[in-house]
């Protein structure tokens, strides 16, 4: 029997919440039910609303399936490593070198400032929790991406 709508939704949504696979496995199912969930007529906004997150990153979730997952995570720029020329130049003047070291520092600096205030604090002031775990698949991402180099 084909699930429905709701079904589809609440497949998705367990999928995003499901801490068992990494990010890019449970978007990669997301995505799978958001499109069937499509394909019976569900609109990209009300998909938001069902699961809990905003139409743009339902929509990035549907265009990175429509695509066949092409990238290894819905939402590329979280993750891209590509720079231009112009930074390839910075990077290499002594007086610039050593600013994304120091900005990497304060974000987190800040972000140990933050853990240590008391979350409902934080939920008064808090961004939409769709950009919260965006950032937190992004630093998920570095951190496996620092082990790594560290154990080479």
């Amino acid at each position: 029997m084909p699930a429905d709508i709701n079904q589809l939704h609440d497949q998705a949504r367990r999928a995003i919440e499901s801490a068992e696979t990494s990010f890019a496995d449970r978007a990669r199912d997301a995505a799978r039910y958001l499109a069937e969930a499509r394909e019976l007529g569900a609109k990209p906004q009300a998909s938001a609303e069902a699961i809990g997150k905003s139409r743009p990153w339902v929509l990035a979730l549907l265009k990175w399936h429509d695509g066949g997952y092409k990238t290894a995570v819905p939402f590329p720029r979280a993750t891209r490593r590509s720079v231009s020329q112009a930074d390839k130049k910075k990077s290499a003047d002594p007086e610039t070198a050593d600013l994304l070291p120091r900005a990497f520092d304060d974000v987190v600096t800040r972000l140990a400032k933050l853990a240590a205030k008391p979350i409902s604090e934080l939920v008064r002031t808090a961004h939409a929790p769709s950009e919260l775990e965006s950032l937190a698949a992004f630093l998920s991402e570095v951190a496996k991406a620092m082990k790594m180099k560290v154990a080479a």
